[in-house]
């Protein structure tokens, strides 16, 4: 109990800090094209696509307009009063006062949401590996700090469903490798969350023991139906289409012809994919198969993202992140610390 509750601190002010730190970076408030603006997504009026990513500020409207008008006042009221909250708020952050609520509502929520992944990503940890349990706890608090990627120099937004959509999938994927009863559950919030939770129906089917069994194909069929009844709603309630721009596969096709122009890096790519080819037998089985989905994921980057935007990659971080530490273990020479199950 007493090792629960400090992994619970250790995990709470990892989350605090890698809040903190997505919130003075993101600017969801002060950016101009509001595409990223916590305000917009919930009031709907966002562009599309991201105004459709809308579980968490929904969460967040819905909890703001549950808590009493005079605790809201209060709130308000506190922060305008206080000269240094109200410089993070105002200033640095570009909250308006009369939002401020739901502001803390969804910043709160995102908070919790680091909080759920860094466990998540734990149970994955001890579930595919022989590890120690410390070990796991540490790994877990590392790979969290990853969801900070994908800032890169600073011009791209940071979007407010990206960190609670990589801790949904990986519940998902805890679900799916436990095989636990509320697998259906967890995989309807993940994909009201984002689209891109189509991606775990595939992972369903990479791990499955028996795909004959009524179970499989019951589950199968009531996650498709899951998926299509959540984004034709959300698809019905905004009807805005994607625009044009938002197809990149020419522009992508640019980067990796700019990418293989940097020969002086070849070496080093080949050194890379040597050293991580002798790694492929030690990494578990089932984290091997998952990473099918990383060329899937890849393929929609190409059609509709910026390949180099690492952050439109984080429904993968639990599943390269263990992946990751194994093998920074055995190049370390600490490979027996961190080493796959026998199965």
């Amino acid at each position: 109990m007493r090792q629960l509750l400090l992994l619970a601190i250790l995990y709470g002010i990892g989350s605090l800090i890698i809040t903190g730190l997505w919130s003075n970076k993101a600017e969801t408030e002060k950016r101009p094209s509001k595409r990223n603006s916590i305000i917009e997504i919930a009031k709907g009026s966002a562009p599309s696509p991201f105004v459709k990513r809308r579980l968490i500020c929904e969460v967040a409207l819905l909890l703001t307009r549950l808590t009493p008008e005079e605790l809201q006042t209060r709130l308000i009221r506190t922060i305008d009063n206080n000269p240094l909250l109200s410089q993070i708020v105002h200033i640095n952050l570009g909250w308006p006062s009369d939002q401020i609520p739901l502001l803390v509502f969804a910043t709160f929520l995102i908070c919790i949401t680091v909080f759920g992944f860094m466990c998540a990503t734990r149970v994955i940890i001890l579930c595919e590996y022989d590890t120690a349990p410390w070990l796991a706890n540490i790994a877990a608090l590392i790979i969290g700090f990853g969801l900070l990627a994908g800032g890169g120099d600073g011009h791209y937004p940071l979007y407010p469903y990206d960190l609670p959509n990589a801790f949904f999938f990986s519940l998902t994927l805890v679900c799916i490798l436990k095989d636990t009863w509320w697998l259906l559950g967890s995989f309807c919030i993940a994909a009201y969350s984002k689209e891109t939770s189509l991606l775990l129906m595939f992972a369903y089917i990479l791990l499955a023991n028996k795909w004959l069994s009524w179970r499989f194909i019951v589950n199968l069929v009531l996650m498709s139906l899951i998926f299509a009844v959540a984004r034709m709603w959300i698809n019905y309630r905004f009807q805005a289409p994607d625009p044009d721009e938002y197809w990149f596969p020419l522009r992508n096709a640019n980067i990796l012809e700019q990418a293989a122009g940097c020969y002086w890096l070849f070496p080093l790519h080949v050194v890379l994919c040597i050293r991580f080819i002798r790694l492929w037998p030690a990494i578990p089985l089932s984290l091997r198969k998952l990473m099918v989905l990383c060329p899937i994921l890849l393929g929609i980057a190409f059609f509709k993202g910026w390949l180099e935007e690492l952050r439109q990659y984080t429904e993968l971080l639990a599943i390269l992140g263990p992946v990751a530490v194994q093998w920074a273990c055995v190049e370390l020479g600490f490979g027996h610390l961190f080493s796959a199950k026998k199965t």
